[in-house]
Parts: structure tokens; sequence; C-alpha cells
């Protein structure tokens, strides 16, 4: 019996990939803004502002916690509820479940694995079990 209810193949998994991409990016971007930032006695001059204001540069005010942590839960939550399995939010690691030859396994990504989905692993393996595609599966 079946792990889970959805199950995709690699062109279905493939097709996600360029918003799952975009989202771990944002995820990434929420992180970074979270953290405090070092203090400095004096500005960066390679820092980017948002805009000018009456001539002087300024930066848009800084989300709260709150805010952060909502955004990072709304983003998670699209990806979790197409089935897609988080298993590491900071390396955007997700496993979709799938069958390959019969036996039901996790097509397994991370944002350093490119453009596409090279590797998968049996359900109970994890990231070190981890095996490159059969050539020609579809």
């Amino acid at each position: 019996m079946p792990h889970f209810d959805k199950h995709f193949t690699l062109a279905e998994a493939s097709r996600l990939l360029p918003r799952l991409r975009e989202i771990f990016h944002q995820i990434q971007g929420l992180i970074d803004e979270a953290r405090p930032e070092p203090i400095t006695p004096f500005p960066d001059p390679g820092h980017r502002f948002v805009g000018r204001l009456n001539g002087r540069a300024h930066k848009r005010p800084p989300l709260s916690r709150e805010e952060i942590t909502r955004r990072i839960n709304d983003l998670v939550t699209e990806i979790t509820d197409q089935g897609i399995v988080i298993q590491d939010i900071t390396r955007g690691l997700i496993d979709f479940p799938a069958f390959i030859n019969g036996e039901e396994v996790f097509l397994c990504y991370e944002l350093s694995d490119g453009d596409r989905i090279q590797y998968y692993h049996a359900i109970n393996a994890g990231y070190a079990g981890r095996q490159l595609l059969p050539h020609g599966l579809e």
C-alpha cells in the first residue's frame, strides 16, 4: 500500500521546478531579513536602497518577525499543499513521491542540483541513499 496519496511523474515534478526555485529564493530572502544586521560605524558604500526621499536614500521599513513568519508559512504551504515533502528549507531540499519500476520512491531535488531533477531514493533511505535516475525515465 502506498505511503502517499499524490505521486508525481518526472515530467510533472520538473514542470514545478521554476516556481519552487522562486519560492525557495523568496524564503531565503525572508530568512536573511529576519537575521539581525551587524552594527557598523559607517554605512556600507555598496548598500542598495529601495528609493529616495527628498534627495536622501531610504530603505523600506523592515518586516516584523510575525510578518516574516507568516510569509514563510504561506510559501511552505504552497509547496506542501501540492503533495511535495520539504526536507530542508534552507537548502531547498524537497522530495516528490513517485513510482519507479513499480516501487514507491522519492524524486529528490535540492536547489544546488540546478534546473532539473537528477536523483531519487527509496522512501526510507533518505538523502544518503540518493541515486541517479534510471536512464530513459520519463
